[in-house]
């Protein structure tokens, strides 16, 4: 600042009236008996004691007094160039310096890029996605195979031989039911987005408490059921399941006590269980480790990783920080409960395995407060959960069976209707014991006022004349079997895709008719569900 002041009064106008005090200043005093013109050269030299020669030369030629003061000018503006000029010299190393850099990290990534490419091959893309959601595939542009991530692009018969060392990954089980297993599934998806891992999702196992308990049924790919091919590229990360990585029965009716796939071997897995510390349980086994034929041993996780409000429910980031290093050194040296499990099967002590990181169950993990899937704030949620979209063909299936049960043509478009979620069948063996009947069942004319108030919502929002403010249609989601019930809802006008007049599960296995609900749920216009219902919740959300 002070080096700009003195350049500007070092060139104030002399055409103002500064230019004279300006004069007065810097003119040297004249002696009475002096006859000769004191801008004489000789006078100059002798009184200034200029020994710049370019300056001499102007101040002998200057026409008038005036030109001594733009000597004094020259000399204190000489000391200023000579300030910018350093400034300059600095700003264009400084540039130069930063010019480098970028291009030192256009390089890098340029070469990251040339690694990716050679590893995807000649079919190489890369999708940029939008604001309107995630990039088209154009030529050019799409995400690689299971061959850029694994070693094999098919499934192997031990998961180790098909896992390149250039990558780590991480995995988890199934908890419960399907929607259960929805919400920890997109945990596990984002746990691998905040630890640069590569997500490994089972198949969804059937749940006794919802599909019943005649047995065998078949596992369900997560891929059959959601676009995973949409969902990579709007989260920009490579996503593989179990079926990509080794052999089993998928897709085929399967109990415990099947035979393995032919050829599949045996292999011990160290995990992480948050269920023996902030669920006080055993590890969460389930029919996985048999179904992948995989001998797992479960080290507790340390204290540390249970919410501060909660400590019946883990965090994002204390789970992340087991799959590094430090955390790992830190975890085993200060937490002395902190010991290595068992195998099942071969009763070794297996520490927690580095390259393919895994935890029993991630349905009960948090960011910074408990149950965030009852909320929009679930990272879960916002940067995995609300990516997922059905596959087409369900939705397709789906939209047919509204339209039938609707009873419209085939070529008219489902108009806008509210749907309704009733949970009620597995809530008798659980939430029902210690509620009473109308917390745990509502009656039907609960819903009836809810259903109302979304109307008027409805109306309020859209306009009462209009297409979407003006619904008059209401299908009914339950899993209540009591053909009464049923019956009831019909006298209330509303409506429900009858799964046995459709043959949903002779057509498409058990699963589905839950899975269709779901689908019917997502594509309402409003919707009312039932309190403590993941399926509820999630359909909420969507």
């Amino acid at each position: 600042m002070n080096g700009q002041a003195s350049t500007t009064e070092d060139y104030i106008p002399l055409s103002t009236n500064a230019r004279g005090a300006h004069f007065q200043q810097h003119t040297p005093p004249r002696s009475p008996t002096d006859t000769h013109d004191h801008y004489h050269s000789e006078e100059i030299h002798d009184d200034n004691d200029a020994d710049d020669a370019e300056l001499s030369q102007l101040l002998l030629y200057s026409p008038s007094p005036s030109s001594h003061h733009f000597a004094t000018e020259r000399r204190r503006s000489s000391s200023s160039a000579k300030k910018r000029r350093r400034v300059q010299v600095l700003l264009i190393y400084l540039g130069l310096a930063m010019g480098a850099g970028v291009l030192l990290g256009a390089l890098v990534r340029g070469r990251r890029v040339e690694r990716y490419r050679e590893a995807v091959g000649a079919g190489w893309k890369y999708v940029v996605g939008t604001e309107e959601g995630p990039g088209k595939e154009e030529e050019g542009e799409r995400w690689g195979g299971t061959e850029v991530y694994l070693k094999s692009g098919n499934a192997t018969n031990g998961f180790r031989e098909n896992l390149r060392p250039e990558w780590t990954y991480v995995t988890t089980w199934n908890s419960a039911g399907m929607t259960n297993v929805f919400e920890g599934y997109c945990n596990l998806i984002y746990l691998a987005l905040i630890t640069q891992r590569i997500p490994i999702i089972p198949p969804l196992v059937p749940s006794p408490s919802h599909l019943g308990f005649n047995k065998p049924l078949p596992m369900i790919d997560f891929g059959e059921v959601f676009d995973v091919a949409r969902l990579q590229r709007a989260i920009r990360s490579p996503i593989l399941e179990w079926k990509d990585v080794k052999r089993a029965r998928y897709g085929e009716p399967w109990a415990v006590s099947d035979p393995a796939v032919e050829g599949v071997v045996q292999e011990e897995l160290g995990c992480w269980s948050t269920n023996q510390v902030v669920r006080g349980r055993f590890p969460h086994r389930t029919s996985l480790e048999t179904f992948l034929k995989l001998d797992v041993a479960y080290t507790p996780v340390p204290l540390s990783v249970a919410l501060p409000r909660f400590p019946d429910q883990s965090t994002f980031w204390g789970l992340a920080y087991l799959t590094f290093d430090e955390g790992r050194r830190t975890a085993f040296t200060h937490d002395k409960d902190v010991v290595p499990g068992s195998t099942l099967h071969s009763k070794s002590k297996v520490e927690p395995d580095v390259h393919l990181a895994c935890f029993d169950d991630l349905y009960f993990t948090n960011a910074v407060d408990g149950f965030e899937w009852e909320r929009d704030v679930s990272p879960g949620w916002r940067f995995v959960g609300v990516h997922v979209r059905w596959n087409g063909w369900i939705e397709d299936v789906v939209r047919e069976m509204v339209k039938r049960t609707l009873g419209m043509p085939t070529s008219a478009e489902v108009p806008p209707f509210i749907a309704v979620h009733i949970r009620r069948d597995d809530f008798d063996s659980g939430f029902c014991r210690s509620h009473p009947e109308a917390e745990c069942h509502p009656p039907l004319t609960v819903f009836r006022n809810r259903v109302r108030q979304v109307k008027r919502a409805l109306a309020d929002k859209f306009g009462p004349v209009t297409k979407l403010g003006n619904v008059h249609d209401v299908i009914v989601t339950s899993d209540e079997n009591n053909a009464t019930w049923w019956a009831e809802v019909r006298r209330m006008g509303w409506i429900y895709i009858d799964h046995e007049e459709e043959r949903t599960v002779e057509r498409y296995g058990k699963w589905y008719p839950a899975i269709f609900d779901a689908v019917v749920q997502s594509m309402s216009i409003g919707f009312v569900g039932t309190q403590r219902s993941t399926m509820s919740r999630v359909a909420a959300l969507r």
